[in-house]
This record gives C-alpha cells, sequence and structure tokens, in this order.
C-alpha cells in the first residue's frame, strides 16, 4: 500500500513538469485547479518528507571538506530541485550529482514555494471566521502613527489594506478574538 500511495505522489510531482518549466507559479495553479487542498497538503508533505530525507543523508557532504559550496537558502533550492525532476532522478541522486548542479547553477528557486498557498487554507480551514476585522496601519513617515480602523466583513477590510499597502504602510488585518492581545 506504501509503496503504491509513493508511486501516486511522485506521479503527481511529474504531472508537475518542473523539470521543462521551473515555474512555481503556474505549478500553484495546476494544484489550485487539479487538487483538493487536502491532496495539495499530502503532496506537500510527501515533497517535504523526500526534501528532509536527503537533507539528511547528505548534510555532511554538503557541510564536510570539499563541500558543496551553496548557502543555507540554495541547499534548499538545490534539495527540492532534485524533487521536483521525479522519482528517477531523485533516486540517482548523488554527492557527486548534487555538486555538479551547485557548481553548474543547475537548480531553480524554490519548487517548494508551489505549495506555499495552502499554509494560510490550511490555518483558515481549522480557524473559524471572525465576526470582526481590525486593520491596523501604522505610517513610518516623520511620526509615527498608528491607527486602528474595524470592518464587518473581510473583503472591505481586505480592500482598505491594499490601498494602504500601496502607500507604504504597514498593516496587518486581524479578528476581533486577535485583536484583545494586540498593544499599540
Amino acid at each position: 500500500m506504501k509503496n503504491n500511495l509513493e508511486d501516486q505522489f511522485w506521479t503527481q510531482i511529474e504531472k508537475l513538469e518542473w523539470q521543462t518549466d521551473a515555474d512555481y507559479e503556474r505549478i500553484e495553479q495546476y494544484l489550485r485547479d487539479n487538487f483538493t487542498i487536502s491532496e495539495v497538503i499530502r503532496l506537500k508533505d510527501f515533497v517535504s518528507e523526500k526534501v528532509n530525507l536527503l537533507y539528511y543523508k547528505y548534510e555532511s557532504d554538503w557541510l564536510g571538506e570539499p563541500g558543496i559550496e551553496v548557502s543555507d537558502d540554495s541547499w534548499g533550492d538545490l534539495l527540492n530541485e532534485v524533487v521536483g525532476r521525479g522519482k528517477e532522478f531523485y533516486k540517482k541522486i548523488t554527492v557527486k550529482k548534487l555538486q555538479q548542479m551547485a557548481d553548474r547553477n543547475d537548480y531553480f528557486e524554490n519548487f517548494s514555494y508551489s505549495f506555499q498557498f495552502t499554509y494560510d487554507l490550511d490555518r483558515e480551514e481549522q480557524t473559524p471566521p471572525p465576526t470582526k476585522y481590525l486593520l491596523i496601519s501604522q505610517d513610518q513617515g516623520d511620526k509615527t502613527q498608528v491607527k486602528k480602523e474595524w470592518f464587518k466583513d473581510k473583503s472591505t477590510a481586505e480592500e482598505k489594506r491594499k490601498q494602504l499597502r500601496a502607500n507604504y504602510f504597514d498593516v496587518i488585518m486581524v479578528s476581533e478574538e486577535q485583536a484583545s492581545s494586540i498593544k499599540v
């Protein structure tokens, strides 16, 4: 059963075609259009698991002598690239191949970005919608000013937030429940 499920995940990854077009926004849209949120989250978890296995398997090679010449951030990009290229590529990866990919800059930033939208969606599914929305803006001009404004519906609050962000204000939007713990 586990191998069958794992094969399904690898098939899904290969259908994302990261290797031919490393466009995580395109992949995000494909995921949104073709998968349920829970399916995307399971796929994201599978990708994370495979990246973590690579991380621990090759960490000493990355950090050792002579090492694999990439930063922490690029190391994550490189490992995600390996998973994004599919099962056969993943199974055949070696220290030498990782070194060559790093030396040739033969990887993109970052397959895991394709799944970032799930973090907010997963949290939204678990959190009941607030009854009111508080918009807190802070002008960083000559004199810092904090302004609080309540809205009954989320879309109005988000529209106001977009307007303020266009003027480079720091803006956060929280629910009524969350607002009670904020000191401004």
